[in-house]
């Protein structure tokens, strides 16, 4: 069980972040003096009160299921008592992982050590639903995954749809075309709807190291439509997107061939499906994985 917590034994240090449901800040423990870090809701009302308050509870869920590992911050204590929901859990002083230093030693350590934690979450049960670099606090050479809103179980009923499109798999956007205030079916989805979007951030971080200015997509916009937000205040769209077939020039041929079993449309081919024989072993001694005296 986790504890409830007392908002007056904490005082606000400052704003660290911002999302479509609620603010997260770093804090004080009014009596120990130690340093945690406070994630809030935003106010509840009758038009917000089913999908915030189910995306905080599995963001608490999935932080208590992880608790005392090498994956996410540990939480302490949370209230649900209103009008805002707010939880207490670690304090990590570092960036998104959009930050990591750009070399290959970083990057590759980086990647290897979000492949590992992406593992252990499925490890335990839990379906992230939401990988993407701005939930990823990179520090210190290591990553902290922070935000579980959209997570599931294989035991839970139909769900919210959310997450960010670009990073989602054809399985999860196929959601974001239909009625997106409708729940969708927690079956649609396995593991290997993580990996694919694990497959996102790692063409991105790899097509980063060419350091010719330009960004690598695994995938070009071909049409967009705006739509109305559904969580934010800012314009949202609904993307068809052309996957790209050919490796972009200067593209480290290890990086592009292991991008490949992430990125596969069809999602029974895809790593992370049970028809798929390769594990999180195989993956991390794939060459691009290895130590090359390439810096």
């Amino acid at each position: 069980m986790i504890p409830y917590c007392h908002h007056e034994e904490y005082e606000a240090i400052e704003k660290l972040g911002e999302g479509g449901f609620g603010s997260v800040y770093k804090v004080i423990n009014v009596r120990t003096r130690r340093i945690y870090a406070m994630k809030t809701t935003t106010a509840l009302n009758k038009e917000n009160l089913d999908s915030i308050s189910q995306s905080f509870y599995r963001d608490v869920r999935a932080l208590h299921m992880m608790n005392d590992t090498f994956v996410t911050p540990n939480i302490y204590c949370f209230n649900n008592e209103g009008p805002r929901y707010y939880f207490i859990m670690d304090y990590i002083p570092g960036k998104s992982l959009k930050h990591v230093p750009n070399t290959l030693v970083n990057v590759r350590n980086a990647l290897s050590k979000l492949a590992m934690s992406i593992n252990e979450l499925h490890q335990r049960g839990l379906i992230w639903l939401d990988v993407k670099m701005d939930n990823i606090i990179y520090y210190e050479g290591n990553i902290k995954i922070v935000d579980f809103g959209f997570s599931v179980t294989k035991d839970d009923g139909p769900s919210i749809i959310g997450g960010t499109v670009m990073y989602l798999s054809p399985e999860h956007l196929k959601y974001f075309r239909m009625d997106r205030k409708k729940l969708m079916p927690t079956s649609v989805f396995d593991e290997s709807s993580d990996w694919f979007s694990y497959g996102v951030i790692f063409y991105i971080l790899n097509g980063r190291l060419l350091n010719n200015g330009k960004r690598y997509y695994p995938y070009e916009v071909i049409d967009e439509t705006s739509i109305e937000p559904l969580y934010t205040k800012d314009e949202d769209y609904i993307k068809v997107y052309r996957w790209i077939q050919t490796k972009p020039e200067g593209y480290d041929n290890d990086a592009w061939n292991l991008s490949r079993i992430f990125l596969f449309q069809d999602k029974r081919i895809r790593f992370g499906s049970k028809l798929v024989p390769y594990n999180i072993y195989d993956l991390l001694n794939h060459p691009y994985f290895k130590l090359r005296n390439k810096y």
